[in-house]
């Protein structure tokens, strides 16, 4: 009957028979099975952790119970880990709380559970979670881990891990700052080692760039070395030159439990000098001297560093280190010599430089090589050059190498002083030495050229030079040689220099630009006023202003030599240049653009001058140098343009600009062109409608400028009467050739 009761429920497990299978095998002989011990249930925890025992049971059979319980207690693990695999945290908490919280659990069986989790299996549901972005449920169920007795961190293994760090750096992508620093501060709450997850130095950069002090400071102190953090809080906020910000950071760190951090406050000291306020730093001093605090000599430098510029504040600084009884080191004295430099205290720098080769007589002090440069740059700065030199002297006994800073100084105390061979000699000896130069260097050789004995040869020598030692000549490199070509006029050279320099794609600056507008006192040809003029609006395209009325003078000039005799109309040039100077800088601007833009005009194309706007003599100024353009092409036997000149007043319109009577300014050009050139002037409707047209005039006539008059006339052509004044005039191309040839005739 036993065995019948057991082959039952076994042949309902069994599948349903196909009538269309083939005829079985005979059943074989079963064999006895025995009855199945039952698993423990969810619901038997309690009863099985609470099965009695007998106070006189023998050691046999507490051995037999204590098997009893480690094995109902490996069976509900692997059960909750299990559970956690397959995503069901919920229940896998359930199961370990059952088995935590039982009345009768051993002491030692919770850390017997615990040690029987599958922390792989837990990892795997853990990580399932996190690839779909349930992040709230890992933390809810991280939370309710660690109320029930088990140290979350055990749950995660490494893969778990990454897998959470990579759903922190989402945060940081998506720039969820806060929930970011919020996640770190709980997963610290619960032992993680959140240092491991992200470099806590780049989320700071992140927040200090984000000027966020609070939320930084907050994620410093998630960390167990959050003073050196909020240090690098201090430093990167005054990086950014926020001085409130990195005080205020200061201010916090103070707080923190600990004492006083030394370095911190010479980081906050360095800040002040490095945002110009060192009347700040001087405060702190006080505040750290008011709470009984000694800074070291760390504190003391930087102190007196960035107070360098006063020597008076300075020597105090130094007095009050020693009645503290901090020893001062190398960088104390070489900030004393840094402060006399600046003060150019050069007896006073030479007394504590006597001192300092004393010490080091006695092996208190080594000087380096920051010590001799300051020595040489003090008196390089007083024109002391044989001082300077003997400095040099000092250095290689105490077999000390100089430096880039060294030579530089030595080569500037000679040019200092005038003597240009002196320079280039110690520039020489700085190459045998196998020092490489840089630009700043070269620099100094090059103004001592220029500026103490105009010395156009070594200047262009000393320049050549550096590209032949593979240093690229800088801004300031290419503006002396320049200063160099133009003051001894090799303006070609100039010119050729300021090419190579945009050619190598160097910016000249507001220097170079003005040296280069003012190498002519006058010009001489087309091409040189082309050149100027484009110099200029390469300087008006950099954003640089110039002197516009200079520049004007020489056009000016320049254009007059269309006209016979430079000596007439000059009260009106006079006159016109008075008014020039009450002009703004915008008309200015608007002039020299307009005289640019035409006189880069090739000479083949229609020439349609528009003096719209324009006073009457920048009107002038700007027909006289189209003609002079034209004359000069023409005698140089280049072919012109077989159109008429077409001149757009603007008359009848309403008048802009500086010119309040348009009439005045075409009545004045009229002049100009028919009395003082001879030239043949149409004005008005004629000078639209008026002869033959020329070939190539339906082109010239499709600008806008003249397309606007040209309607004009068309709507009056129903009118009986004649049309008003439109302001244009026309130069007729015969009356041109003719004003071309008699001029080539002269030889003018």
């Amino acid at each position: 009957m036993a065995e019948s009761s057991l082959v039952l429920p076994l042949s309902l497990l069994l599948p349903p028979q196909n009538p269309k299978s083939p005829p079985r095998s005979p059943p074989l002989r079963r064999r006895n099975l025995r009855p199945l011990t039952p698993k423990p249930l969810l619901s038997d925890v309690r009863r099985d952790l609470t099965s009695p025992s007998s106070p006189s049971t023998s050691a046999a059979s507490a051995a037999a119970a204590a098997s009893t319980r480690r094995r109902i207690l490996t069976y509900y693990a692997r059960l909750a880990s299990k559970l956690a695999r397959s995503g069901r945290l919920r229940d896998f908490l359930m199961v370990a709380e059952s088995i935590l919280t039982s009345d009768a659990a051993a002491d030692d069986d919770s850390p017997q559970f615990v040690a029987r989790l599958g922390v792989r299996m837990v990892s795997e549901g853990v990580s399932s979670l996190l690839w779909r972005g349930r992040l709230q449920e890992v933390l809810d169920f991280v939370r309710e881990a660690e109320r029930i007795g088990i140290s979350s961190p055990l749950l995660f293994d490494a893969t778990a891990m990454d897998d959470l760090a990579t759903e922190c750096r989402r945060l940081l992508d998506q720039d969820r700052l806060e929930e970011f620093v919020v996640l770190m501060e709980t997963l610290a709450g619960y032992r993680f080692f959140v240092k491991d997850i992200i470099d806590p130095v780049d989320i700071l950069k992140k927040l200090v760039k984000k000027r966020d002090l609070d939320l930084a400071v907050r994620y410093a102190r998630v960390f167990p070395h959050s003073q050196l953090l909020l240090c690098f809080i201090i430093q990167e906020f005054g990086n950014k030159r926020d001085l409130t910000s990195a005080i205020r950071a200061f201010e916090v760190l103070k707080q923190q439990s600990g004492g006083i951090n030394m370095f911190a406050c010479r980081s906050i000291i360095d800040i002040c000098g490095h945002c110009g306020d060192f009347l700040r730093s001087r405060i702190i001093l006080e505040e750290l001297l008011a709470e009984k605090i000694v800074p070291n000599v760390y504190v003391f430098n930087s102190l007196m560093n960035v107070n360098a510029h006063d020597l008076s504040y300075t020597l105090q600084a130094y007095k009050n280190m020693q009645n503290l009884g901090v020893a001062a080191d190398l960088t104390s004295y070489n900030i004393l010599l840094k402060a006399c430099c600046n003060a150019r205290r050069v007896d006073l720098a030479q007394n504590i430089y006597r001192d300092m080769k004393h010490l080091a007589l006695n092996g208190a002090l080594k000087l380096n090589v920051y010590t001799y440069s300051t020595m040489i740059k003090v008196f390089a700065d007083a024109k002391m050059w044989q001082m300077a030199l003997s400095i040099k002297d000092d250095m290689l006994i105490s077999d000390v190498s100089p430096n880039m800073i060294t030579w530089s100084s030595l080569i500037s105390a000679c040019a200092k002083s005038g003597l240009v061979d002196k320079a280039i000699q110690v520039f020489e000896e700085m190459l045998i030495n196998g020092c490489e130069p840089n630009a700043q260097c070269c620099n100094i050789i090059l103004c001592a050229c220029v500026e103490s004995s105009q010395n156009f040869q070594g200047a262009i020598q000393a320049f050549r030079r550096m590209q032949d030692i593979g240093i690229t000549p800088d801004v300031v490199a290419y503006t002396t040689a320049i200063k160099a070509c133009v003051e001894n006029k090799k303006l070609k050279m100039a010119f050729s220099l300021f090419e190579e320099m945009k050619k190598f794609q160097l910016q000249p600056n507001w220097v170079t630009y003005n040296t280069l507008l003012r190498a002519r006192s006058r010009y001489g040809s087309l091409y040189e006023v082309q050149q100027c003029l484009a110099v200029y609006q390469d300087m008006r395209k950099a954003g640089y202003s110039s002197n516009d009325y200079y520049l004007k003078e020489l056009i000016e000039e320049w254009c007059e030599g269309v006209l016979c005799s430079k000596n007439q109309n000059q009260e009106l040039v006079s006159d016109g240049s008075s008014v020039m100077k009450g002009e703004s800088r915008k008309l200015y601007d608007l002039f020299l653009e307009k005289v640019a833009a035409h006189l880069q005009k090739d000479i083949g194309e229609n020439q349609i001058i528009d003096i719209r706007g324009l006073t009457k003599v920048e009107a002038r100024i700007i027909v006289l140098s189209v003609l002079r353009m034209i004359k000069e092409s023409y005698l140089l036997g280049n072919t012109i343009q077989e159109e008429d000149m077409i001149i757009i007043t603007g008359v009848g319109k309403e008048a802009k600009g500086a010119a309040s009577h348009p009439l005045e300014v075409q009545q004045t050009l009229v002049g100009v062109l028919k009395n003082e050139l001879g030239l043949d002037v149409m004005t008005g409707h004629r000078a639209l409608c008026s002869g033959r047209a020329p070939p190539h005039s339906d082109s010239a006539l499709r600008s806008p400028t003249v397309l606007e008059m040209t309607e004009v006339v068309e709507d009056y052509t129903h009118l009986a009467r004649r049309p008003r004044d439109l302001g244009v005039l026309k130069v007729t191309r015969d009356s041109l050739q003719q004003w071309l040839q008699k001029k080539s005739s002269q030889g003018i």
